[in-house]
């Protein structure tokens, strides 16, 4: 068990770095960049891992999270956990504690994900904490300094609702308009201190759009194999980059500017299940050439309640009684309540729009073929919108059935 004054003296050390210093040698050190990658990966792992837990339980349903939205929140809980809790949640996020950049290098993710240029892009936190309730300076400075997230003081005791619609409203604005009402009547009261929350909105136009003229109804197979009519846009003999193996067929399409992508996983044998690595293998495959392709207009929300899918990954002691997030407010006085995710995806002719958030409510303790490949979305597949330059996915997806919302 950490003691309270080493947790401080390893956050006050945090700001004897200087960040221009930092930013300077992740061009140069290879170190720094390095850890960069690692940082990426670690987002990456945790998506894939969240994924796999939220689709065993969605099994026949469509399927749609930010994993970095909900790595980040978690994240700002663990800038305050102690021993067991903090231990917890760096095994399931793939946190490396003796990384003495990783602040430094989050915060540049953020920023470098928020001056894209071509796509419009948004990262956004935000802490919500009860007016009358003290958080440590040192843990605002870091939310603030690195997470770029501003503290608000509003009144979950008195006026539960009004507070859940300023929240709501706020993530409404930085999603534009695509995820309403996350935080649900009843979550808030008095029991409630603080609400850490984070949004993130993408919209961005393919490099090579689909012709609306060609696209029309064709027969979708779903997961649960019944057959339905699905509006399948189609382009072909243009160049993407593509790419096989025994069981997925891979095409990666790109946005406007090339620097963000989506990457499609199409199975050969039904089979919807992919670890990381088998990802990054595909990834390998790919190569520019001519591709046939047909893919289904779609449109889906989704909210989730994970707070037993983030059990079941291992973290435990943060939800319980026995909860040490005392480098928030210096007491073992705070556990996690609640984690909710929602989100928003849109796929047409012209481009993708993209939307999620992802809220916690603490609460006091208690292979290449010759011939032009067709890559034939008419059955479910998963698809990943990532940022190429930095190589995190920011959404991960399933399309079970397109005509279902």
């Amino acid at each position: 068990m950490f003691s309270y004054n080493y947790v401080m003296n390893k956050i006050n050390a945090c700001f004897l770095v200087p960040f221009f210093l930092i930013l300077f040698l992740s061009k140069q050190n290879p170190k720094i960049s390095e850890g960069f990658r690692d940082y990426s990966d670690s987002i990456n792992r945790f998506t894939f891992e969240i994924y796999s837990k939220i689709q065993e339980e969605n099994q026949n349903n469509n399927l749609f999270i930010s994993g970095y939205s909900i790595h980040n929140a978690i994240e700002m809980v663990y800038e305050g956990a102690i021993g067991k809790s903090a231990e917890e949640i760096e095994k399931v996020l793939y946190i490396n504690p003796e990384n003495k950049n990783r602040l430094a290098i989050l915060k540049s993710l953020i920023e470098e994900l928020n001056k894209e240029e071509k796509n419009k892009l948004l990262v956004a936190n935000a802490l919500w904490v009860q007016k009358d309730y003290k958080i440590l300076k040192d843990y605002l400075n870091i939310i603030e300094k690195y997470y770029f997230g501003k503290a608000n003081n509003l009144d979950f005791a008195k006026d539960p609702e009004n507070s859940r619609k300023i929240i709501n409203d706020w993530v409404e604005k930085k999603t534009s308009n695509k995820i309403k009402d996350l935080i649900p009547e009843g979550c808030l009261n008095s029991s409630i201190k603080m609400v850490l929350t984070n949004a993130i909105y993408f919209k961005g136009n393919w490099l090579l759009k689909f012709d609306e003229n060609l696209t029309k109804e064709e027969d979708f197979r779903t997961e649960n194999k019944e057959v339905v009519k699905a509006e399948m846009m189609r382009t072909k003999g243009k160049e993407f980059y593509y790419g096989e193996d025994e069981r997925f067929q891979v095409l990666e399409m790109d946005y406007e500017g090339e620097s963000l992508s989506m990457v499609f996983l199409l199975p050969k044998n039904g089979d919807l299940n992919i670890s990381y690595d088998t990802f990054k293998e595909l990834k390998n495959r790919l190569n520019k050439q001519k591709v046939d392709v047909f893919i289904p207009k779609f449109k889906f929300e989704k909210k989730y309640f994970i707070n037993s899918v983030l059990n079941d990954l291992g973290i435990k002691s943060a939800f319980s009684n026995l909860a040490d997030l005392s480098g928030i407010t210096g007491k073992k006085d705070l556990k996690i309540s609640d984690v909710i995710h929602q989100s928003f995806i849109q796929v047409d002719e012209k481009g993708t729009e993209a939307a999620a958030a992802t809220g916690i409510t603490l609460r006091v303790t208690s292979v290449l073929i010759e011939k032009i490949p067709v890559f034939r979305a008419d059955h479910p597949f998963i698809f990943f919108v990532q940022h190429k330059k930095t190589g995190v996915i920011l959404f991960v997806g399933k399309v079970s059935n397109p005509k279902v919302s």
